[in-house]
């Protein structure tokens, strides 16, 4: 009720990703979802890596707290193969955000045992980076790029994070996490310092890893760890660049 008017809302805004949760309330009361596969509106990108920290951690928040409603869903009205179909494309989409960056950080953080070294182990990840470069390559970017994104998905490992543990603290307290908008600003927005703080602690820790795999035989591993700080490392100097990154770091909030 508004000013003495009684509106119907059609939007629970139970989470800040509302209109994920919206289209599983519209799947349920029978409507049919079509994708359109063209732009039919337009907003600005973040022009830096604060306004993109802002963005992608209301993005991370909020696929755990609907994943109960999606799997209600599935259990009640799909059947067969239809089941298996929709609920591999939607619960991954739901919860990926923390399973891929937890599962990243567990995989660097401990060396893999002998018994499941493998030559072919690390081969697993060229079909990847070859289907998402191909992805790239057909919406105009360039081959190279994919290492690029890659570095850029290594630095919101943390606000990726932050996003998925805010919605851990919804479920269990029950109180709405704010709509925190995304700055659309002329000069540039500053990183939140905490994130930079871990962003330096996983540099350090997996550069300390790969010294601490080279020096007992865990090669392969030392490598991994190795590779994915120098990436990160680039992606701090590409993305927000050192010296604004120490300016954020030390400055007052």
């Amino acid at each position: 009720e508004e000013r003495g008017h009684v509106m119907t809302r059609f939007i629970q805004d139970r989470t800040v990703i509302e209109d994920t949760e919206s289209t599983i309330d519209l799947v349920e009361k029978g409507w049919l979802l079509w994708n359109h596969p063209e732009r039919l509106a337009y907003s600005a990108t973040p022009q830096d890596f604060g306004s993109l920290l802002i963005q992608r951690r209301r993005w991370a928040n909020g696929g755990l707290l609907i994943l109960p409603k999606a799997l209600a869903h599935l259990a009640r009205h799909r059947r067969g193969l239809d089941r298996v179909r929709a609920g591999f494309f939607r619960v991954h989409y739901l919860i990926s955000i923390a399973t891929v960056n937890l599962g990243l950080l567990v995989l660097l953080a401990f060396p893999l045992t002998r018994e499941v070294q493998t030559f072919w182990l690390p081969l697993t990840a060229v079909p990847y980076f070859f289907l998402y470069g191909r992805d790239l390559r057909l919406m105009g970017y360039r081959r190279g790029d994919v290492f690029r994104v890659y570095a850029l998905n290594m630095l919101l490992i943390p606000v990726n994070l932050g996003g998925v543990f805010t919605s851990i603290q919804q479920a269990i307290t029950g109180r709405q996490i704010p709509f925190a908008r995304t700055p659309k600003v002329a000069n540039r927005t500053p990183v939140v310092p905490r994130y930079l703080a871990w962003t330096g602690a996983l540099i350090a820790q997996w550069t300390l890893a790969a010294w601490w795999d080279f020096h007992n035989g865990f090669a392969s591993h030392g490598f991994f760890a190795a590779a994915n700080a120098l990436i990160l490392g680039y992606a701090v100097f590409a993305f927000i660049g050192v010296r604004h990154a120490f300016s954020d770091l030390v400055r007052r909030p």
